[in-house]
């Protein structure tokens, strides 16, 4: 009994270690190969499989055998439910999909490339010399590839929302269009910068044949939530961003009046007797009268700017939160 469980777990380990290998795992199938012998067909397959564990960054998995005469039905180039069938079979994240077909010059291959269970980019053809397998392979598959999926190489996925953001990978600005960006795999340092204030700075380890996602910090993610959404909120940021200047300047000033009045204070000392340089008793009472004006009013600013930017600030979390 115990070897039993002990077996059980092994093997579920095994199961739990080898699901990150198949996720980043690429496995090639024969399509449909009509007139074409069983045999050029294998050797096909072969040399492909040995082209892309050589280019490739992801593991080379065992892909379906071919075998004419087979219960498995074919599919055309332009069904592609057929063909998502058949690469989300596989259970591989990446597929290839290849149609032979015979010619004077040797074989008419067709290749379709699958990630994630969607097609990826464009299909590809070439005429392969039967004598030259490996050469006509090579440039066929190698352009079928996306570059962070090739040897030394790994992708960056940028968040969702970075069209038209800044995106600087080693101190070098690159596009935002392409969905994962290609970097060699390694450290890198990413700086990502919105135009309406947001960034991201973080340093990523992007392993090879992977797609690192660039994660936004909650903070920016948040800010990001309420400054994409459209209507009123671009008003109720203006009203925010108003309301925080006005408060932020008009508390400057209660310091500016302050300071001012402490100024006028000076010298409305009474006499001493050994110094006749003293004010009169009615110029010392207008400038104590000046001086508590300014300070009534230094507190009157202070309190007025503090409302501004606490109402600003309160517009401001209202917008991002709701």
């Amino acid at each position: 009994m115990m070897n039993r469980t002990l077996a059980s777990l092994v093997g579920a380990c095994a199961l739990l270690e080898a699901a990150p290998a198949l996720a980043q795992s690429m496995v090639l199938a024969i399509v449909d190969a009509p007139a074409v012998a069983d045999a050029p067909v294998k050797r096909v397959k072969k040399v492909a499989e040995e082209v892309l564990r050589d280019r490739g960054a992801w593991r080379v998995a065992a892909g379906p055998e071919w075998k004419k005469g087979s219960p498995r039905r074919a599919c055309a180039q332009a069904d592609l439910g057929c063909q998502r069938e058949v690469a989300s079979g596989t259970g591989a994240a990446g597929v290839v999909l290849l149609w032979l077909k015979s010619s004077q010059a040797g074989l008419v291959i067709d290749a379709a490339l699958w990630v994630d269970g969607e097609r990826f980019g464009e299909p590809r053809a070439a005429v392969v010399p039967l004598e030259s397998l490996e050469m006509g392979l090579t440039p066929l598959l190698e352009g079928l590839l996306p570059a962070w999926a090739r040897k030394g190489w790994g992708g960056l996925k940028l968040p969702e929302g970075s069209n038209g953001a800044t995106v600087k990978v080693d101190g070098r600005s690159l596009p935002t269009t392409a969905g994962v960006l290609a970097l060699t795999a390694g450290s890198h340092q990413v700086d990502l910068v919105w135009g309406d204030g947001r960034a991201v700075l973080q340093r990523l380890d992007v392993a090879e044949g992977s797609r690192t996602q660039v994660e936004l910090p909650v903070a920016n993610a948040a800010l990001a939530s309420g400054l994409q959404r459209e209507g009123g909120n671009e008003k109720l940021r203006a009203a925010s961003f108003g309301l925080w200047v006005a408060g932020s300047a008009t508390i400057a000033a209660s310091f500016i009046v302050g300071f001012t009045g402490r100024q006028t204070a000076v010298g409305a000392n009474p006499c001493r007797p050994d110094s006749r340089e003293c004010l009169t008793l009615q110029q010392a009472t207008e400038r104590n009268q000046q001086a508590q004006g300014y300070a009534r009013s230094a507190t009157a600013l202070l309190w007025v700017g503090i409302g501004l930017a606490l109402a600003g600030a309160g517009l401001f979390a209202w917008d991002v939160v709701f």
